[in-house]
């Protein structure tokens, strides 16, 4: 043997090819050593940033602290482990049936009746009588065949709120539970136990809800059209503090989901207002917890929440190699993950880890955290630009960016969540406000000159314009009304005008850089 390997040695292409292997190992292993150490020395760093900021990568850490039960909205039955999952599976045990018994407060799922109806929108037009609106809805629950225990073609209202009394009873239980001051689901986020790696958490609770507020809006909207204000507030309320609740998790879907639950509330907020139903009382009750509505303090705790989520994420992979991960961020349904996903993370140096998350912790705390905590919501728009692109620059030249690659997949989809909340958290704003014009309207019998005399519930000033951080603008109008506008999203004040309906694009959404016109509450085009 020992012969034979002599004589092999002997030929100069085996020898030059000996050579170049051995060339290249030490290299590679050189480069690894130096990728290793680059990534220590930048992840230490980075987690000093965190010290130095005072934030912490512990996911329980960023999480608000655990409301006693005898001031919760949500310690009810109805209510409690909505969100636990049985063996890692969702459609077990009794958190599984309690969400069912929630999603069953929901509409239908059909957009369309069995005859062709589309389903009517659950935001009312402003020019829309709203005695057909309920015919619309009443003919098309009878199409899907929802029972309708009341006929009256005089009311149709009456019939829509009848065939809904299937939420009487969640209703009522939740309704017990309206004057507790704080809003957390059980158990606490705190109390939670948080898989391993994070992006595995399942959050079902989440499609239950969505679905239940769009059955206790039209429930909020037949009952004040058939003119039963009590129980339009009453539902309203709920639906409020269910948005509260949404917000208390540190889970960035979690604030979009309350965020949506929200805005809906205030297009049922919207009618109450535009027929005056409800007592100064109902609407005081009402505002207040509307007040509870932080998307501000929400949006900073679930950033954080994201930050801790992202980087866990790359360490994880790290540790355990484990590419499955990747499919969770970045596959689409559907969508089989690469076989070979498992050999390159294997040989991936731990330094390039490292690099990726401190970058995830620096371009998080450069263009999100800090400018919010520390300057606002636009310091934060204003940077969005930049974020974009940094993020696509890195995306077009990947090959030289290679620390950046876990930013790429999952910070983009978190590039328009500011101006979704800022958005949200101006309706919220105006709704609350509109709930105090109507409180000075029933003393009055009409609306102030200025919004100068009205306040919080709390006896502050009323809640700002979010885009400019500057007074919500207001006026009133020749037919007795009023119209409450926020400059938006381009900072431009245009008397209350909004952007172009004919407008396609991001020049058609409120919330898109691209948007030009104010965000408008009215009640008559004065």
């Amino acid at each position: 043997m020992i012969a034979f390997l002599k004589r092999c040695w002997q030929r100069r292409w085996i020898r030059g090819l000996a050579w170049t292997a051995i060339t290249l190992v030490t290299l590679l292993t050189l480069f690894t050593a130096w990728v290793n150490w680059k990534g220590a020395h930048v992840w230490s760093e980075a987690q000093q940033r965190l010290r130095d900021e005072r934030l912490s990568l512990d996911f329980h850490q960023t999480m608000q602290e655990s409301v006693p039960e005898a001031e919760n909205f949500c310690a009810t039955p109805l209510l409690r482990d909505l969100m636990l999952v049985v063996d890692d599976d969702a459609s077990k045990g009794e958190p599984a049936a309690k969400r069912k018994a929630v999603e069953a407060l929901g509409l239908p799922d059909a957009k369309k009746s069995p005859s062709g109806l589309e389903r009517p929108s659950l935001q009312r037009k402003p020019d829309e009588d709203a005695a057909k609106y309920m015919a619309d809805w009443a003919k098309w629950l009878r199409d899907v065949q929802v029972a309708m225990p009341v006929t009256d073609a005089e009311n149709p209202a009456r019939e829509v709120l009848a065939a809904l009394s299937y939420q009487d009873a969640a209703v009522a239980e939740m309704a017990r539970m309206l004057d507790r001051p704080r809003a957390q689901f059980l158990p606490s986020p705190k109390d939670r136990e948080i898989p391993e790696m994070f992006f595995s958490l399942q959050v079902p609770h989440y499609g239950a809800l969505q679905k239940a507020s769009g059955g206790l809006a039209l429930r909020a909207l037949a009952a004040a059209a058939s003119g039963e204000a009590a129980k339009a507030h009453e539902t309203t309320r709920i639906m409020a503090r269910l948005s509260e609740a949404i917000g208390q998790e540190p889970f960035l879907i979690g604030l979009l989901v309350g965020r949506a639950n929200a805005v809906q509330t205030t297009h049922v907020v919207w009618t109450l207002c535009q027929t005056h139903a409800g007592s100064a009382e109902d609407f005081r009750k009402l505002q207040g917890d509307l007040e509870r509505l932080d998307f501000y303090d929400a949006v900073l705790h679930a950033w954080q929440g994201e930050l801790a989520a992202g980087v866990n994420a790359v360490l994880y992979l790290k540790r355990t190699r484990d590419s499955s991960l990747l499919s969770i961020i970045r596959t689409e349904p559907g969508e089989s993950r690469s076989s070979g996903g498992d050999f390159i993370v294997r040989l991936l140096p731990t330094g390039w880890f490292d690099m990726n998350a401190a970058n995830m912790v620096h371009m998080e705390l450069d263009y999100i955290i800090r400018p919010l905590r520390d300057q606002g919501w636009q310091a934060v728009m204003n940077l969005q630009g930049d974020m974009e692109r940094d993020l696509k620059n890195a995306k077009a030249h990947w090959s030289t960016n290679l620390d950046k690659i876990f930013p790429m997949l999952i910070m983009p989809s978190a590039v328009n969540v500011t101006g979704l909340v800022v958005y949200g958290q101006c309706l919220v704003n105006q709704a609350i406000i509109a709930c105090a014009l109507e409180q000075y309207y029933v003393e009055h019998q009409s609306y102030p000159e200025t919004l100068a005399a009205l306040k919080q519930t709390n006896g502050k000033a009323l809640p700002v314009d979010p885009a400019s951080e500057a007074p919500m603008k207001y006026r009133k109008t020749e037919d007795g009304r009023y119209k409450l506008w926020s400059v938006g999203i381009d900072l431009v004040d245009d008397g209350g005008k909004e952007g172009d309906k004919d407008a396609k694009g991001d020049a058609a959404k409120p919330n898109k850089a691209g948007y030009k016109g104010d965000w408008v509450w009215e009640y008559a085009g004065g």
